[in-house]
């Protein structure tokens, strides 16, 4: 794809694509970790996110990945894929608004939105991605208006989203692997051959795609249900892979996780990152913001309360805009 432009704050043309990720680092498998040392038990308490980030890149370190995983992940010169101005969505369930957010994401950026859960954080990407109501303001992927799209016609364009719940609207747990790798992806080869379904091409694809993210045990057909939290966020992960995509949102991706499933999630995310795919990474987790995110927003009642970068994304500037001041 060509590179995109940029004019005056708005986006013209298309945004060059990601680069392939063939070389993305597999997840560490849990037979490699046994074969190890023993990390010893997580002792730091919530909130203490320097212990906490210690911890993790102990693990790293013990299990062998990169330890430059950790660190904000800088980009100066990567081209727009995205931005938000004034956009504002309805919350169908509670008829709450999210409003005056504004954001640009760059192509191997990797942008926080921080926040509680219920602070609009995920509602934002929800409304990008099709799933929510527009009332106002303009967001805009590759060019492309997003206040009409709908999931499958981002999916195509490129923009891909990976809700909190997987279990309630990321996977179907019923259905085997195969089926929730594949699902957004029959479209294009190697799951389709002309008008048909290529089967032999998806089992191959997503074999391969389970072998590389140490799925465990690596059995396509199996049904997701049976398969431990950290092996079905690493099916959703494979979603990712089966096409090439610009955009990725990622919504509480290490929730329900164990922390090595947890490191090896963050050193993915770089690598993606690295490779020229802009990421929004959606998270009330403290150190998965401070410790990825060269840009974060933070939320509060559906607003966006701070926006935060270089030395002033800090722990306590975050904090401080997590809750609501009591009037002096």
């Amino acid at each position: 794809m060509r590179a995109e432009s940029v004019s005056n704050g708005t986006i013209t043309g298309r945004a060059r694509g990601a680069r392939s990720l063939r070389q993305i680092p597999p997840l560490p498998s849990s037979r490699a970790i046994a074969a190890r040392k023993i990390l010893p038990p997580m002792s730091s308490k919530p909130g203490d996110t320097d212990t906490l980030m210690n911890e993790i890149r102990t693990f790293c370190e013990i299990y062998g990945i990169a330890a430059s995983t950790f660190g904000r992940h800088a980009v100066n010169d990567g081209k727009f894929v995205s931005r938000i101005e004034d956009g504002s969505w309805i919350t169908p369930e509670t008829e709450d608004r999210v409003h005056g957010f504004m954001a640009r994401v760059r192509a191997g950026e990797i942008v926080g939105l921080a926040g509680l859960v219920g602070s609009g954080k995920s509602e934002v990407m929800q409304a990008c991605f099709g799933m929510r109501a527009w009332a106002a303001g303009e967001a805009r992927f590759m060019g492309r208006d997003l206040a009409r799209a709908t999931p499958g016609r981002n999916i195509r364009a490129g923009f891909l989203y990976l809700p909190s719940d997987r279990r309630e609207e990321g996977l179907m747990m019923m259905r085997p692997v195969r089926e929730n790798v594949a699902l957004a992806s029959l479209d294009i080869a190697p799951f389709r051959r002309g008008p048909f379904l290529d089967a032999r091409g998806e089992r191959a694809a997503v074999a391969s795609l389970a072998e590389r993210l140490s799925l465990s045990p690596p059995l396509i057909e199996r049904a997701v249900e049976h398969f431990s939290g950290g092996n079905q966020q690493k099916v959703m992960l494979a979603r990712s892979l089966a096409r090439e995509y610009a955009l990725i949102v990622l919504d509480e991706p290490t929730v329900g996780v164990d922390v090595g499933t947890r490191a090896a999630i963050y050193e993915f995310v770089v690598a993606l990152a690295r490779r020229g795919v802009a990421i929004v990474l959606i998270s009330s987790d403290l150190p998965e913001i401070l410790n990825l995110s060269s840009r974060a927003h933070v939320f509060y009642r559906g607003e966006v309360k701070a926006a935060l970068a270089g030395a002033a994304l800090t722990e306590e500037a975050v904090l401080a805009h997590f809750f609501e001041r009591e009037a002096a």
